[in-house]
């Protein structure tokens, strides 16, 4: 038996079966690993915006929307999706945009997220500029914490399209202002330090 370990076959053997040993410890170890990272993963959940110049158009949807897609795109925020936020709405029989903090909290609950984000358009306008047109929009954005009800982070920023000559839509130029606000407020929330979980 000890010829056979210390030959050359014996020693192929010898490292496949420690290889077949150690591997299943491994992959235990990594998957574990990544559950523990997807699991701590912050929910949050971005309600449509109160339109303060023109309520009951589609721009405070938009700029949810908008707002949503920024935070998704940083990695480390799992948003809830506008469906899941529209159905709970509809179970809650509550209107959109939420109207009170108690609802906000509320709708945080039924759709199980850790945040929830509360949006306004203050201002928005579209202006004459040499060479075209161009939109600029005021918004505020506040997060606040599901459990508590207290706000843990927010920003106050201004969006401006790019100028556009022609027959271009005041819509376009709006909607234009609205993403590059809310690519704004991503930043300017993500630069702030976020309150992080302990497991």
């Amino acid at each position: 038996m000890r010829r056979f370990i210390t030959s050359l076959p014996g020693k192929v053997i010898s490292q496949v079966v420690i290889a077949a040993l150690i591997l299943p410890a491994v992959t235990l170890a990594l998957f574990t690993r990544a559950s523990a990272q997807i699991a701590t993963l912050p929910s949050w959940a971005v309600t449509e915006f109160v339109n303060r110049v023109s309520p009951g158009t589609k721009y405070g949807s938009f700029a949810a929307d908008s707002l949503g897609t920024e935070l998704g795109k940083s990695g480390d925020i799992d948003v809830v999706s506008p469906d899941s936020i529209k159905r709970a709405i509809e179970n809650l029989s509550i209107t959109s945009p939420v109207d009170s903090q108690v609802n906000l909290l509320r709708l945080a609950q039924e759709v199980k997220s850790s945040a929830i984000v509360k949006g306004e358009l203050v201002k928005y306008q579209v202006d004459q500029v040499a060479g075209g047109k161009q939109g600029s929009v005021t918004m505020k954005v506040v997060v606040y914490d599901s459990a508590s009800g207290v706000s843990i982070n927010g920003a106050v920023v201004r969006g401006v399209s790019s100028v556009r000559a022609g027959n271009v839509s005041d819509d376009t130029l709006i909607q234009d202002a609205i993403s590059q606000a809310t690519g704004t407020a991503v930043r300017e929330i993500k630069s702030h330090k976020l309150p992080s979980a302990t497991v």
